[in-house]
């Protein structure tokens, strides 16, 4: 159970409702020689993920330390979000169908679509998607739309998660997919492999690439989304953790038709089978192509302000002929619970954060600069992700399994999802994180 401290009001009006002098009073019927006769010795005050790190580890309440992440960042999220999730401001209709009904639903999709707007710096937002996968393929699926055209660019370097994802709808939906190799000593995009195809091949209707990029590498997002337009491509840009952009110009700014990303890390849950929380940015004059929904704000007869359900395109509101998706819902729970933590922390709290996410990564990688066992094999520029090379197979595994004996998840084993990378390891470290933590992995690789 969260325990929320009582001001001196509450605790005064409390005793006063109930007749009782002061909080002495409660326990009179405990023996005095039974009762504490001093001041209880507690630490200082503790900011609120300090306090929780302190009595889990006094409780062991949670006794594994993960620096796995491969696309799912989580992200300290204050207790106050689950508080707030359960107002009953939020608790209408649960589709926003009858307006009338579902202010609180409409409104909380509105501010929601205004901040992932805001972040990713595009013009609109639609009221999210069900994970970050399924949003890059409806982006895909868009921009194909727009352009008129058949084939889509994919680096080899994004999620390979998001890449089946796209393979398996390329399939269904009959658009083709060119994939790019990246340039191996960096990690990162090779531009000149994007050029060539897009030279030779005059069907392609967009090109993706991902900030970060699967191995936590920060893209050139200019010269990627000059390339496309150079060619009168479309740019799309897939983010797995929105935090990035509290310390990095989002894509939006830089030029980037559409911007998809997961937003389940700023949720409080992101296990037990949750669903992720695709989220979907993209340019104004492409609204009338947006997948999913589009709420607006609007004024009523007496100018009062009101929420509408602005756009809806999929089969059930529009001609099946102009459909742009399947999309019957979205994932509004996450969505709120995004939009509260992102509000909580506001534009400084989320510089801060990404702030301290950095500095943990980079106090990581200077700790390994003399390390005899690991190279890190991308170093320029980074986030989440720190990819470790070891001097063979076995050296890896070996690791890997005094980690796990000490209840540490270490990572994520590359080997088979990149059979270049059998001996690599992909660390992800965030502020949970604590330096302790992180110290136990660096003793373990010095």
């Amino acid at each position: 159970m969260r325990y929320l401290s009582h001001t001196e009001e509450d605790i005064q009006r409390m005793l006063e409702t109930i007749g009782i002098k002061d909080i002495d009073s409660l326990f009179k019927s405990i023996p005095k020689a039974l009762r504490l006769q001093e001041e209880l010795k507690i630490p200082d005050a503790m900011d609120e993920l300090t306090l929780k790190s302190f009595f889990e580890n006094k409780t062991m309440l949670s006794n594994k330390t993960c620096f796995l992440g491969a696309g799912l960042y989580k992200h300290f999220v204050p207790v106050v979000v689950t508080q707030l999730l359960s107002r009953g401001e939020w608790l209408t209709a649960y589709t926003p169908y009858q307006a009338e009904a579902s202010q609180g639903t409409l409104q909380s999709i509105f501010e929601f679509q205004t901040v992932v707007a805001n972040i990713y710096g595009s013009d609109i937002a639609n009221a999210s998607i069900y994970d970050a996968s399924t949003a890059l393929v409806e982006a895909i699926l868009m921009t194909l739309r727009v352009t008129r055209k058949k084939s889509v660019i994919i680096p080899k370097n994004i999620n390979p998660g998001y890449r089946d994802v796209c393979f398996t709808y390329s399939e269904m939906c009959e658009f083709n997919i060119i994939e790019v190799p990246y340039n191996d000593s960096t990690g990162c995009i090779d531009i000149d492999n994007f050029e060539q195809v897009l030279k030779i091949n005059k069907d392609i209707g967009s090109l993706v690439y991902q900030f970060p990029n699967f191995f936590g590498c920060l893209e050139n997002q200019k010269e990627v989304i000059d390339t496309a337009h150079k060619y009168k491509t479309l740019a799309i840009a897939v983010n797995p953790d929105p935090l990035v952009f509290g310390i990095t110009e989002p894509p939006g700014l830089l030029g980037a038709d559409v911007v998809v990303g997961e937003g389940i890390g700023l949720c409080p849950f992101t296990g037990m089978g949750s669903p992720g929380l695709g989220l979907f940015a993209t340019k104004k004059k492409f609204t009338r192509s947006l997948p999913g929904r589009l709420v607006g704000m609007t004024r009523d007869i007496n100018r009062k302000r009101s929420f509408v359900l602005t756009l809806a395109t999929r089969e059930q509101h529009i001609r099946r002929d102009r459909a742009t998706s399947n999309i019957c819902s979205n994932n509004n729970l996450n969505a709120l619970a995004f939009l509260i933590t992102v509000s909580l922390y506001g534009k400084k709290g989320f510089f801060d954060m990404a702030q301290d996410n950095l500095l943990r990564n980079i106090y990581f990688r200077k700790s390994l600069k003399n390390s005899q066992r690991v190279k890190i094999k991308y170093g320029k520029h980074f986030f989440n992700e720190t990819l470790l090379e070891f001097n063979n197979i076995r050296a890896m595994n070996k690791f890997i399994k005094v980690m796990q004996d000490n209840n540490i998840v270490p990572g994520l084993d590359l080997n088979p999802l990149f059979s270049k990378l059998n001996k690599h390891l992909l660390v992800c470290i965030t502020e949970l994180n604590t330096i302790g933590e992180i110290d136990l992995m660096i003793k373990e690789l010095i």
